[in-house]
């Protein structure tokens, strides 16, 4: 698959997540301050919604498993000035909280250990932080996972003067500056032209009403879609398998239908 149709293919997957569930994430998650204030909001969240989302990102993994857990994590998170620094897009954030939160972690969980005997430590949950993030404030914060980070760090490393080295990308804020640089590599080469295209076929969906005015937006979920497909076809090709994905037909058909 070309550059070209790679681009078109995860526009229409950054189409589809957006009126799925991700346009319902960002309202939620733009009140999250409000939520964590209030215990009633909080419960029904947490079960209704939050659980859903982490399982939906597969981040469920780096919080404890027990309720009791879970609610230390998210309280350590509401003492920090975590969603109101992401609502004023301080790129540094994502960093600096994930340090503070692990340190937290692995004090409450000190002693605990899991069905094999084996200590229980915190867990690294920059992840999951950036992906808080962009549902609060998706201009400004890129999704961050291994697949993309991969992925991003194979592309970096072939073009001229290069300078990142890959533990660099380790960081939220190098992996940002990465993002950028494809960005503005697409930016010269037109690329994006092809997202927008297949953008303004569906005029009448929730992704267009955002992405059009958010434009920022709409190129990090363009973009971390397409470096996705590659980190997933890289991981398919390890195990011999045929990586492929063959909803697009049916995606394209379904985001016609719910326009109707």
């Amino acid at each position: 698959m070309d550059e070209k149709d790679l681009i078109k293919q995860a526009t229409i997957e950054a189409i589809y997540w957006w009126n799925d569930s991700e346009d319902f994430y960002h309202k939620c998650f733009s009140k999250l301050d409000k939520i964590l204030e209030n215990d009633e909001y909080w419960e029904f969240f947490k079960k209704k919604i939050l659980k859903s989302f982490l399982n939906n990102y597969s981040i469920r993994r780096n919080i404890p498993e027990s309720d009791k857990g879970f609610n230390k994590y998210f309280n350590e998170l509401k003492k920090t000035a975590f969603i109101s620094k992401v609502k004023k897009g301080d790129i540094k954030v994502i960093d600096e909280i994930c340090a503070v939160l692990k340190c937290k972690m692995d004090k409450y969980l000190k002693g605990k250990t899991n069905k094999n005997g084996k200590e229980i430590k915190g867990k690294n949950t920059k992840s999951l932080l950036s992906k808080i993030a962009h549902m609060i404030n998706p201009n400004d914060y890129p999704i961050y996972d291994n697949f993309t980070k991969d992925s991003l760090w194979l592309r970096v490393k072939k073009q001229q003067n290069y300078k990142l080295k890959r533990k660099e990308f380790d960081e939220y804020l190098k992996y940002k500056e990465g993002i950028l640089g494809l960005i503005d590599e697409f930016n010269r080469n037109k690329q994006f032209e092809n997202a927008y295209s297949v953008l303004n076929d569906y005029k009448g969906t929730l992704a267009y009403k955002f992405f059009i005015i958010n434009e920022r937006a709409f190129k990090f979920r363009v973009v971390d879609k397409l470096l996705w497909f590659e980190g997933n076809k890289r991981n398919s090709d390890k195990k011999g398998n045929n990586f492929t994905n063959d909803y697009l037909y049916c995606y394209k058909k379904f985001l016609k239908l719910m326009e109707k």
